[in-house]
């Protein structure tokens, strides 16, 4: 939605202020300590030490206490921090630390807590819920701690010091005695005391990395795929087609810069007016601004890439015969050192991008670094392989083998189905979940659950002459992980009758859980999408119904879709705002997933005699068969069929949505297959001419020019400059307007018309804002003006009213296609030219003629004539130069 990243903007505020109001709210009882986790450490006595203790050295340690912030304001939260010095040493801890807190009325709350293992530190979190002063202060009862072995908060006292033991280690009996701090005071004010700001989300260009103080920008930062989405089954076989919550995608069409992967157009001559078709693909995957890629370089063969989202720029190319490997999930791991309780607080997410070998049943997991592209390998092939995977999130893969160590193929599985029951092929299949965290070779290891796994019936698309039916085949089904079901959905044809069951699986038991079956045959088993725990299936007579995928109940069925293409469904459907997003021939439509009420509905009016197809309204329309993704509150798709003809149909687009409203927000000429889309950006790949394009927010320049002699006060002059795009597709072309963005970029990429297909569209530049800033820094509104969108120019006349030294300056503010940019330069601003009274022209021209007569006398009134012309005309241009100009 165009107007998206102001309400992220204002949503990141509106999140930090209910936050800090609910924080109140669950706060308005003192809090319990956030006790460090420790183990008992048995044998250490608290307080005095008992009668007959071993003791070999005895330490008077000093306590310390420190809360913060102080002042604060009334219902905000301090954090108190206790320790005592010197700490326990490694591997002990010190037990029941005291803090007591005493209200301004008198009422007082003591927190006991234990200190973390080595330092000896802990800290608490306390809502500060009354105006005035606070008193804290710090008790440390004392501790003796036995000889013995210590490790990580654990005692034995039974193993002998000189038999010794692996990882622990021997005290001797010691004995810390009793401290306290003195009391300390807190002052809690009526007024809020503010942290650190809310800093912007960015609306203009922006690059990576984001600064670790911008936590506000973790909003926008997404990368791509999304972790938390990659629950689609069959993830092998396509990303998913919601983005994600974090995944920003560009309002505009504007190309920031564009690849050749293929030969691809119309070849000419001899070949008439056909061509070959080739793609330069899309990144598999997008991480902190960085494409990964595998493609091919020309001398050179495969190899396995990572450039720039923003500019292209290549960072590495590695050949895959080499060992490079394009990564495709990424798995984000927070390491936690566990020799250093606490330590989680200070440690870093580390993210590693994963992949495994292009095979049915993969037989190695790749870790690739994202700055280098090296690689290390793990072998997954001690247990038979992990079969087919089928989908992964939360650094865990599903997988799917049977036991005589065939790999499980979701799309053609070897089920037989009758109208009565499910039977299996004679051997238990497996559904395994595994992990990528641990760096290990045993595949055993990685395992976090292996059931057995009863499979819905899927087909092979062929004649079963024994059981008489003609089978569909189909993918594994759409799922639901939170709720733990997959549901999957098969057409069949059964003695000349048509038909269609869906079914649904427990992931968690591997049991087939319902089984519903349908007179109308699904259309494809591609044509099902789940989200928000409703199942969607578009059928062959064109309903939409939504079942719920945990008991196969049908929610709602919708049946009005328009005639004759109306229900002739395309494939790759998506799901996400709470709504089902299909393709079909007759355009595209929005399905709501509650009621499943149609939204919207998008068509694409075609150029007549270029299409047989039409839309909902009877005319002419150009199809949809798939190719969509979500992001960003938008659907971005492209016109298809399922098997075109050449030569192909011309009006085909890439198409941008609102996916809330269904507006057509841009386009831009040939059907572009959307793909991976991060940072504000989308790429597609285009196979009528071979490239991939990047569409987003560029780079603009402003250039800016004023006369450079000094000017009079109250001459007009003209302030000129241009404002150009520096994006590495079109550097150095004008910047155009929104409304003229899909003008442009068609006449830039796509060869077609600078005035459009009919000649009848203009192309406009973008405002630029003048401003004079005076010597004593005061400021003149010059005004706005509009750039030329063909040459990138623009020019604004200023009448300057008073002297001195302007400096100049032109101010283009951006837009969702480009940039921010500017420039300054200076006029010098002088007198006024003065004014020189040459009195009235009638008395000049009266004694000129006196003077005349009086000489040469009435006698020669001819020549007199003519010499009072020539003086007249005289007089006048003399007039002319000396009278001042207004």
């Amino acid at each position: 939605m165009k107007n998206s990243t102001s309400n992220k903007t204002k949503f990141a505020t509106t999140v930090a202020i209910v936050l800090l109001i609910t924080s109140v709210m669950l706060m308005a009882a003192p809090l319990q300590a956030q006790t460090p986790v420790t183990p008992g450490m048995s044998g250490s006595v608290v307080g005095a030490a008992p009668a007959g203790a071993n003791i070999t050295y005895t330490f008077s340690p000093k306590a310390r206490l420190a809360f913060t912030p102080n002042p604060i304001g009334v219902n905000q939260i301090f954090t108190v921090n206790i320790w005592t010095t010197p700490p326990p040493s490694a591997e002990r801890f010190q037990k029941e630390y005291r803090v007591v807190i005493t209200k301004p009325d008198g009422t007082s709350n003591t927190v006991k807590i234990e200190s973390y293992v080595a330092d000896g530190t802990a800290w608490f979190p306390y809502l500060a819920d009354q105006v005035g002063e606070w008193k804290l202060q710090f008790f440390y009862p004392g501790q003796y701690n036995p000889p013995g072995w210590y490790s990580d908060g654990e005692y034995d006292g039974t193993t002998p010091k000189s038999q010794g033991k692996q990882g622990w280690q021997w005290y001797d009996g010691d004995y810390y005695n009793p401290t306290n701090t003195p009391v300390q005071t807190l002052t809690v004010q009526d007024e809020f005391v503010y942290s650190w700001p809310l800093i912007d989300l960015p609306t203009d260009y922006w690059t990576r990395p984001i600064p670790m103080e911008h936590r506000e920008w973790a909003e926008i930062g997404g990368n791509y795929p999304w972790e938390m989405q990659q629950d689609t089954i069959g993830e092998y076989n396509g990303a998913p087609d919601y983005y994600g919550p974090y995944v920003t995608a560009p309002n505009t069409s504007h190309v920031v810069w564009k690849r050749q992967g293929e030969v691809a157009g119309v070849i000419g001559g001899e070949a008439g007016v056909y061509g070959d078709l080739g793609g330069a693909g899309t990144p598999n995957l997008i991480y902190m601004g960085r494409c990964y890629q595998t493609y091919n370089k020309p001398g050179v063969g495969n190899v396995a890439a990572c450039y720039d989202l923003r500019t292209g720029e290549i960072y590495y190319e590695i050949p895959t015969s080499e060992g490079g490997v394009t990564p495709r999930w990424i798995a984000y791991d927070k390491a936690i050192d566990p020799s250093v309780p606490g330590a989680e607080a200070s440690r870093p997410i580390t993210a590693t991008l994963i992949s495994v070998d292009n095979t049915g049943n993969p037989e190695e997991l790749y870790k690739v670094n994202p700055w280098t592209g090296s690689v290390s390998s793990y072998d997954l092939t001690d247990a038979g392989g992990p079969g087919r995977i089928l989908a992964f999130r939360h650094n865990y893969f599903l997988s799917v083998r049977d036991s005589s160590d065939s790999v499980v193929d979701p799309y053609m599985i070897s089920h037989f189905w009758n109208r009565t029951s499910i039977q299996d092929n004679g051997y238990p299949t497996y559904l395994y979940n595994w992990t990528v965290v641990p760096n290990t070779n045993d595949f055993t290891a990685r395992l976090n659950s292996n059931i057995t796994y009863r499979l819905c019936p899927s087909f092979r698309g062929s004649t079963n002459t024994e059981a008489g039916q003609w089978n569909w085949y189909g993918r594994f089904g759409a799922a639901d992980l939170d709720s733990g079901y997959t549901a999957v959905a098969r057409r069949f044809f059964d003695n000349a009758v048509w038909g269609g069951m869906a079914v649904g699986t427990s992931l968690t038991t591997g049991e087939v859980v319902w089984e519903r079956y349908f007179e109308n045959a699904p259309f494809s088993p591609r044509t099902t999408v789940q989200e928000d725990g409703v199942y969607v299936i578009c059928f062959n007579q064109g309903e939409v119904s939504g079942l719920d995928i945990t008991n196969g109940d049908i929610l709602w069925t919708y049946s009005n879709n328009s005639y004759p293409f109306g229900g002739f469904w395309g494939y790759d459907e998506a799901a996400a705002y709470g709504n089902a997003y299909f393709w079909s021939y007759d355009g595209v439509q929005a399905f709501s997933l509650e009621d499943g009420d149609l939204v919207w509905h998008y068509d694409d009016v075609a150029v007549p005699f270029e299409t047989t197809y039409t839309g909902r309204g009877g005319e002419e329309a150009y199809s949809f068969n798939g190719g969509g993704i979500v992001a960003d509150g938008k659907v971005y798709t492209r016109n298809s069929e399922h098997t075109a003809t050449a030569p192909y149909t011309r009006g085909w687009s890439l198409h941008c949505l609102d996916a809330i409203t269904g507006d057509l927000i841009w386009k831009i000429a040939n059907p572009m297959d959307p793909g991976a889309a991060a940072d504000g950006y989308l790429t597609a790949s285009n196979s009528y001419d071979g490239y991939m394009y990047v569409f987003g927010k560029g780079k603009s320049a402003t250039t800016v020019t004023a006369p450079d002699v000094e000017v009079p006060k109250g001459s007009a002059i003209t302030i000129k400059g241009t404002v150009l795009d520096m994006s590495p597709a079109q550097e150095g072309t004008p910047c155009v307007s929104v409304n003229s963005m899909d003008t442009q970029m068609n006449y830039l990429h796509i060869r077609r018309p600078i005035d459009g297909l009919y000649h009848n569209e203009t192309i406009t530049g973008v405002p630029v804002m003048l401003t004079a800033i005076g010597q004593d820094g005061s400021y003149v509104d010059i005004g706005t003006t509009t750039s030329d969108g063909y040459y990138g120019t623009f020019e604004l006349a200023w009448t300057p009213t008073e002297e001195g030294t302007y400096k100049i300056l032109a101010q283009f503010t951006g837009d969702d296609s480009y940039g921010s940019s500017g420039a300054a330069t200076a006029v010098t601003v002088g007198p006024a030219v003065e004014e020189v009274d040459v009195g009235p022209l009638e008395d000049s021209v009266s004694d000129a003629r006196t003077q005349i007569e009086d000489s040469i006398g009435s006698q020669t009134t001819y020549i007199i004539a003519i010499l009072v012309l020539v003086i007249i005309a005289l007089v006048i241009a003399v007039y002319s130069m000396l009278k001042p100009q207004k």
